[in-house]
């Protein structure tokens, strides 16, 4: 669930709006699983709210020279970081291998989430397609402790 940019209306203000107060309400557990948490801030400091925004904007700006392959996995039921965000990151990377995978059974945090499983499982094939070998089976030649094998 990559984030891209802040929306609202607070992210204009936000230059001032840093120097008159120290923090607003933190956003944590974002989860659709029962009983999970997440450990988070309960107060974000809006300098440092400030200094991510400047972050997007520079990151936005560079998308276009990614050129490696891109998994992008997002949650269609994200509460936190709109889809809109995952659609400007594939509309902008110049990269001609790119998945996008829908975590349906998942809200933002989605490593904690009912979905947590297939992330992992996703990475690792994603990998694993880009770089045979480096994980998941040990290379050939070596045991399953990473020891060389006969011969």
């Amino acid at each position: 669930n990559p984030a891209n940019r802040m929306h609202g209306v607070a992210q204009h203000a936000l230059p001032v709006l840093r120097h008159l107060v120290p923090a607003t309400k933190g956003i944590a557990s974002d989860i659709a699983k029962p009983l999970s948490t997440e450990l988070g801030y309960d107060r974000v400091p809006l300098h440092a709210a400030h200094s991510l925004r400047a972050f997007f904007r520079l990151a936005d700006r560079d998308l276009p020279q990614v050129t490696q392959p891109l998994l992008l996995m997002r949650s269609p039921q994200d509460h936190v970081v709109p889809p809109a965000d995952s659609a400007r990151i594939l509309g902008r990377v110049s990269s001609t291998d790119v998945t996008e995978v829908l975590l349906e059974q998942s809200y933002h945090v989605a490593t904690l989430d009912h979905d947590a499983v297939r992330i992992f499982a996703e990475s690792v094939a994603f990998i694993g397609r880009l770089a045979p070998g480096s994980v998941g089976e040990p290379e050939p030649g070596l045991g399953k402790e990473g020891t060389t094998t006969g011969g």
